[in-house]
């Protein structure tokens, strides 16, 4: 069945047919094909895809002109390429100009063509006496196309890449793309159960999906696993957030405690064995909480003793019992072996090597000096070590291979290729942060980062590329967390990082990989203004390292940055001419937000509006008719929540235009009165990389209001909003 569109086309181009391809079209728009020369390209035509029909000119009757046409733009550059290696130039030949561009015809077909084939369509020609041979090869290319069988292989990908989408993702605040690199390393079977599960944890707690963690079908087993600390306070801070917390502030305790005690405490209470008070105030409760309902008053004791908080002197206050009986050091070694909990292990050796315990049952100090020496591997301890260097035994006696202890000496190992110790390190629970190191020290981590990423010698040793390019994402992570972030003194660290991350990454379409760049690029340039011309040509070089369609909203997002940063233009607008371009193929392809920002920053850089209409090859005054999905969702309230309050207020002024909503911006970093005012709105746009903890913290209870945003533009923000509309 054809179109009234394709039986237009038809009806006009049939007119300068000969009569022995005349069609007969009946009343309910059904040629009959049967023994056509073209009855391929007509049905391809009749089922919407690639078709190229000829037209026989009255002027030139030496030669027929062709048009292909085909529903989206990578299917017209596909169709051109296989006519050119079938066709041209050896039986035909392009016409000048050979694209024709949507709305630039304004001949009696321009609005079918423009319906069928959006993104333009290819002329070329071939002399009248050829029409045979032309209809032959086209009809050969078919059959080869509908005959070549389906690759079904696909490459899976690499446990490494997915790891490492997954880190940035949850750095970047993009559940979305941290889920895919879960689901991915599931679905080709790259890791094991537990491993992907502990994944699944972290990516529900980054975004407190405490309700997920509470019921996890496999959770009785989950806990009797041996699992890093790192997971183990993750199940912790779940159920503590999701039974004690409500209670706990409406100061509630009593109610809390049987809670704890009909909800929480068998499924916790082995895991609490391996915490400490010191893990975190989550932690710290819920072993108040263990000894509430133990009677424990030695432990009751110690954390009055050692914390100041309401929540524990309410609760532990009544409980005075008698202290019990200590276990030895030896004890306390052997028990904490014995559960795996290292930092307990260097508590008690360390004690037994500094007061040289003695007597009966007592442990040698070799043994001690081993077993110590072994937990540097799980749990870093500078202090530690250092103690362990001024031992006197023997190094000949070191059991094993001692994991690096600071970042110093992991980069130190990495130049020696120790990659099985350096690799330890950066998954010890207790590795320190780069912000605990001075400006000399930080500088040289990095310095020797780079001179590693560029070594040849590296990128032929796949272990050890993997390592250094692994740790990049864990170094930027210390450096995005910071509270500080971004800190003037640590310029030019930024701006070698993101050097670093853009020599590796360039050329990726990851999204999470994209606002790494941008989070970094804007970094550096509100820090240094002399960085204008240099940022704009990393931003630039993303670009062109993967010019599609795919990439535009990064372009738009680093076009936003650039527009309001720098003075630099002649960067900023040929980036946005050459985004333009592609937009122009297939205007309508893209969203009417979409289209508004890139003429926003269009304006913003200088253009005019007729310049900004040629561009994009849509008027604004057709824009402005178009139905807008926003304004169709008659939202009452949209609530913005980011630091950046300019940008913030940029978008809000774009969404109040679209809207007529009432758009608030929440730059609070203590939840406050805007944030309550911002919990009633209908939508709440989250911007990921400005916005503090303690504000995310208050959006608990209505979680499914949240759009997360990524980047921290205006653009990013009001996308944001669209994407969020066409998921509900």
């Amino acid at each position: 069945m054809f179109t009234p569109d394709q039986i237009t086309l038809l009806r006009r181009l049939q007119g300068n047919w000969p009569k022995y391809l005349h069609l007969m079209i009946d009343e309910q728009n059904r040629p009959n094909l049967a023994g056509h020369p073209l009855a391929d390209e007509l049905l391809a035509l009749s089922r919407s895809e690639r078709a190229s029909l000829p037209f026989f000119t009255p002027n030139r009757p030496d030669r027929i002109i062709w048009l292909t046409i085909a529903p989206d733009v990578e299917e017209l550059q596909s169709t051109m390429a296989d006519l050119r290696a079938w066709l041209l130039p050896s039986f035909g030949w392009e016409d000048e100009p050979p694209i024709v561009v949507t709305g630039e015809s304004s001949g009696p077909l321009s609005e079918v063509l423009r319906a069928l084939s959006p993104a333009g369509y290819f002329r070329w020609w071939t002399m009248r006496a050829e029409f045979n041979r032309a209809v032959n090869k086209l009809r050969a290319l078919r059959n080869l196309q509908q005959s070549r069988p389906a690759h079904a292989y696909a490459r899976p990908p690499s446990l490494f890449d997915l790891r490492q989408q997954y880190d940035v993702a949850l750095l970047t605040g993009d559940a979305e793309a941290a889920q895919e690199a879960i689901d991915g390393i599931n679905l080709h079977h790259l890791d094991t159960a537990a491993n992907t599960c502990f994944m699944q944890l972290r990516l529900w707690e980054n975004f407190r999906e405490y309700e997920r963690i509470v019921t996890h079908p496999q959770l009785a087993e989950l806990v009797r696993l041996r699992m890093p600390h790192s997971i183990r306070l993750v199940v912790i801070r779940g159920f503590h957030a999701y039974f004690l917390a409500p209670l706990e502030e409406r100061r509630d305790i009593q109610s809390a405690a049987n809670v704890y005690a009909e909800r929480v405490h068998d499924w916790l209470t082995g895991l609490l064995e391996l915490c400490r008070p010191s893990d975190g105030i989550e932690a710290r409760r819920c072993i108040g909480y263990k000894a509430w309902l133990l009677q424990d008053g030695n432990q009751a004791k110690q954390l009055r003793k050692d914390y100041q908080d309401d929540v524990l002197d309410q609760l532990l206050a009544p409980l005075a019992l008698p202290e019990t009986l200590q276990p030895s050091i030896q004890d306390c070694l052997y028990n904490a072996l014995r559960r795996g909990d290292w930092r307990a292990v260097q508590e008690a050796g360390q004690q037994l090597l500094l007061e040289e315990v003695e007597g009966e049952g007592s442990v040698s100090r070799e043994y001690v000096q081993g077993v110590l020496r072994l937990s540097l591997e799980f749990h870093a301890n500078p202090g530690l070590r250092e103690l362990l260097g001024k031992s006197l035994l023997p190094s000949a006696t070191i059991p094993a291979p001692v994991a690096p202890q600071t970042w110093p000496d992991f980069v130190a190992r990495i130049k020696e290729k120790e990659w099985s110790s350096a690799d330890c390190f950066l998954v010890l629970d207790n590795r320190p942060s780069l912000g605990d190191l001075s400006l000399p020290e930080l500088s040289k981590v990095v310095e020797v980062l780079e001179e590693l990423l560029t070594d040849p010698d590296i990128h032929c040793d796949q272990t050890g590329h993997q390592l250094v390019l692994g740790s990049l994402p864990v170094i930027i992570k210390d450096f995005l967390l910071d509270p500080e972030f971004p800190r003037p003194y640590l310029t030019n660290v930024y701006r070698q990082l993101l050097q670093l991350w853009c020599g590796q990454k360039r050329g990726s379409a990851s999204p999470p990989d994209a606002n790494l760049v941008l989070t970094l690029a804007e970094a550096v340039m509100r820090l240094d203004s002399t960085s204008e011309r240099e940022v704009a040509e990393v931003i630039r070089d993303w670009w062109t390292a993967r010019r599609a369609r795919a990439m535009l909203p990064f372009l738009l997002s680093g076009l936003d940055i650039l527009s309001e940063l720098t003075a630099e233009r002649i960067v900023t607008e040929s980036l946005w001419v050459d985004g333009a371009a592609l937009i122009r193929l297939d205007p309508l392809a893209f969203s009417l937000g979409e289209r508004q920002l890139w003429r926003v920053i269009g304006s913003r850089i200088g253009l005019d509006e007729n310049t900004i209409d040629d561009f994009l090859g849509i008027e604004s005054a057709s824009e402005n008719e178009a139905p807008d999905p926003l304004t169709e969702a008659n939202f009452k309230k949209v609530a913005i929540v980011s630091l950046r309050e300019e940008a913030a207020q940029a978008a809000a002024a774009l969404i109040g235009q679209r809207t007529k909503a009432q758009v608030v911006v929440v730059s609070e970093t203590h939840a406050g009165i805007q944030t309550a005012s911002a919990k009633t709105a209908d939508v709440i746009l989250f911007v990921w990389a400005s916005s503090t903890h303690a504000v995310y913290r208050a959006f608990d209870s209505v979680r499914e209001k949240l759009s997360y945003v990524q980047g921290k533009g205006a653009a990013s923000i009001v996308l944001a909003l669209e994407r969020w509309l066409m998921k509900q």
